[in-house]
Parts: structure tokens; C-alpha cells; sequence
């Protein structure tokens, strides 16, 4: 899902009292450099990069994924690479930034402002790039469009975006350039015995057997929402209820579940896809769906896993169950 931002106001009303401040702002990162230089590393082309930069040459492509906290010595951090490097590059190139993985952002409204329209000012005449972001996060969204904001009608071209795949579409890249290398995934999460992870898709899938009760969906309810908190990005969720026996839930656990998870949800949108073959089931899913309709959580119920592949827009041979 690509969202866009248009700049309304007139940038240049205030520009001198703007300026003086936004100098302040980038000798403050020109004075960091000697202190972030330590923490680089030299690539094959022999200029300096961090562990969370990324650099495809043959795509002209710079990717930044920040892990953990968002601070202003991080984005000094990737300012003072990008301008290192827009130094010394023959041709400008794009950059994605990749924030699913940050988990808490300590930048203020203000910071975000002045280096925004620093890199407005320092980049007047300069061949136009592409800047993807990539949120996962409201918080993220709110700072990203101040970014946006700052920079639109400029040769900074700055988009937002939901999902990878628009992204890359954008950015006129492979999606696998934008995806997490192997080599830098992780497998700490410890999940159910009846739940998988795709990463690739950020999809939960759910494959409840046997009785489905209500002690079996609060474990299932307890470790979504510990997910949702801890994972810092958000993440669709497939529910395969076609190898239960039997269903002994009521409509009134039912409804206190499904408008729990309503109420207690405040992300970004997500989809949450339910398979079903019985009519036990597809009662119960949709009670949840009405209870969560117009709400950040997307409800919908499935016979075919085929259909439900496609409005999840993954491979249909994610959602099969393991031999």
C-alpha cells in the first residue's frame, strides 16, 4: 500500500531563522562523525558502511535497516554514510529504509523537522532519488511523514510504504533486494507447537487440532498480543481450522474474545484470513469477523486455501499444512 504526502505550505517563508538552526543541527552531526567513524567498517569499494547499511551497486541502491531504538545518534549515524557517499558517487542513488525492525523511537518532532529540511536545503540542485520507507509502526508513520512532509517538490522523493512488495515496485528493484539476508535472520522466537512464522510474508499461521477450546484459543490470543508487542512490526495472521474434531466454544466467550482483540489492538492494518470446513467453525469465525469489522484488524473467512492465498498475497503453498 503505497501513501502518499503533498506539501502545502510555503517552505521558504521563514527560511533564514529556519537556516540558522538547521545549520546548528548538521555541524552537530559533522561534529559526530569522528565518533561514528569508529563503529564502520570498509566495503569492497573501500567507502565506509555500518552493520545496518547495505549497499547494491548494480541497483544504486543504499539499504538502512536500524534494529532496536531509534535515537538521534542512529540517523546522525546514517547522515553522515549518506553524505559521505553522495560525495563520492559517480551517479545518485535510491535509498530504502527499513523500520519494521525498530523497536521504540526516541526522536522528537523537532530533530526530525530540522534534519529533514537540512537534507531539503543541502540537496537544491541535485539530480532527483527515490527515498522508500518502509513502516510497520504508527509511530514510524507519524515521523516519517513529517520527513515527507519537509522534503516534498524537492529532488528528495520521499514515499512511504506498507508493504515490500509496492516498494520495490516503486524503487524498480527486486523485492528480494529489500528483504532481510538470511545471513542476518534470527530464529530466538519460540513458538507453539501449532504456530508457524513465514518471515518472508510476515504471516502467523495457526493449525489448531484435536478440541478447539477456550483454553486453547487464550494461549493462541496471549501469544498473538505478545507478539504484537515485541516483534515491532506488524504481521497478517492465517487461521487453518480444517483438522479439528470438534468446536466447544459459546457465542458469549466468543464475543468477549473478538471485541477484546478490537479494543486492544492499535496497530496498522492487518489481515487475518480463517480457513474453514466445518460449520461450527465458519459460525464462530464469523462472529469474530462482525465484531472486528471497521477496525485495523481485517477479518475474512475462507473455504479454498486458494483464495485465501490471494488476498493474503502469498504463495498457496505457504498455507499448506506439512507433510
Amino acid at each position: 500500500m503505497l501513501i502518499r504526502m503533498r506539501l502545502r505550505s510555503n517552505i521558504g517563508a521563514d527560511r533564514s531563522g529556519l537556516a540558522f538552526h538547521v545549520t546548528k543541527e548538521s555541524i552537530a552531526i559533522q561534529n559526530r562523525e569522528a565518533a561514528v567513524r569508529s563503529g564502520l567498517v570498509a566495503d569492497r569499494r573501500g567507502t565506509e558502511i555500518g552493520p545496518d547499511i547495505q549497499f547494491h551497486e548494480d541497483l544504486h541502491l543504499v539499504v538502512w535497516r536500524p534494529r532496536g531504538i531509534l535515537d538521534e545518534a542512529a540517523v546522525n549515524k546514517v547522515l553522515v554514510d549518506l553524505l559521505r557517499r553522495e560525495a563520492m558517487a559517480a551517479k545518485p542513488f535510491n535509498r530504502f529504509s527499513d523500520l519494521s525492525t525498530v523497536e521504540s523511537f526516541h526522536l522528537t518532532f523537532k530533530y526530525v523537522f530540522h534534519v529533514a529540511l537540512d537534507r531539503r536545503l543541502s540537496y537544491v540542485g541535485r539530480e532527483p532519488i527515490k527515498s522508500a520507507f518502509y513502516v510497520t509502526h504508527p509511530e514510524a508513520a507519524q515521523l516519517v511523514r513529517i520527513h515527507a512532509l519537509m522534503t516534498d517538490q524537492s529532488p528528495l522523493n520521499v514515499e512511504m510504504f506498507e508493504e515490500r512488495e509496492a516498494a520495490a515496485k516503486w524503487l524498480g528493484v527486486p523485492v528480494e533486494s529489500l528483504t532481510v539476508p538470511n545471513s542476518e535472520r534470527t530464529n530466538v522466537m519460540e513458538l507453539p507447537a501449532d504456530v508457524e512464522y513465514v518471515e518472508d510474508a510476515s504471516l502467523f499461521i495457526w493449525r489448531p487440532r484435536g478440541v478447539l477450546s477456550e483454553a486453547l484459543v487464550n494461549q493462541i490470543v496471549v501469544f498473538v498480543g505478545e507478539q504484537e508487542e515485541t516483534l515491532g512490526r506488524s504481521f497478517n495472521r492465517f487461521a487453518d481450522l480444517s483438522a479439528l474434531d470438534a468446536v466447544d466454544l459459546n457465542f458469549n466467550y466468543v464475543f468477549h474474545i473478538a471485541l477484546y482483540r478490537r479494543l486492544s489492538y492499535a496497530g496498522a492494518k492487518v489481515k487475518s484470513a480463517f480457513y474453514v470446513s466445518s460449520s461450527d467453525a465458519a459460525h464462530y469465525a464469523k462472529l469474530h469477523a462482525l465484531l472486528t469489522d471497521h477496525s485495523p484488524l481485517q477479518v475474512s473467512i475462507f473455504t479454498e486455501l486458494e483464495a485465501a492465498a490471494k488476498w493474503l498475497g502469498v504463495p498457496v503453498e505457504s498455507l499448506m499444512a506439512r507433510a
